[in-house]
């Protein structure tokens, strides 16, 4: 009809939702779990259970990557420390401080975090660095 405006519902109304789940960071609160997401998961937590060194996950923009390290943290924050660095652009010298700075450490310096590391891991702690 000419000189109506179509109806145009709220997206939270339609969806029978309280609160929006699409936030600035993924909120855990609003997690599906997925096949592909739970898979993730699972070797995440098998690679740090084996103590293994190293691990990549890799996926498109806005595939999940982001919750998946955030549903880590949330799971492990009792019994490990954790270090996000949310840019992983920085220069070598930047990216320690970053590493240092979220891992607890004032001195910045590569001998400084390995004596960190080192103690919290035989206080039992695990260290995880999370570089999204």
């Amino acid at each position: 009809m000419k000189g109506t405006v179509p109806f145009a519902m709220n997206f939270l109304d339609f969806f029978y939702l309280k609160e929006s789940p699409f936030g600035e960071t993924p909120d855990t609160r609003f997690y599906f779990a997925s096949r592909p997401h739970e898979e993730v998961l699972r070797h995440l937590f098998w690679a740090i259970d084996s103590h293994k060194g190293f691990t990549l996950v890799v996926g498109d923009a806005g595939s999940g990557k982001t919750m998946i390290s955030r549903l880590l943290y949330d799971r492990l924050k009792e019994e490990a420390d954790f270090a996000f660095v949310l840019n992983p652009r920085l220069k070598e010298g930047e990216l320690l401080g970053v590493i240092c700075r979220e891992f607890g450490i004032q001195e910045v310096g590569v001998e400084a975090l390995a004596k960190r590391l080192l103690e919290r891991a035989e206080q039992g702690r695990r260290n995880i660095l999370v570089v999204d």
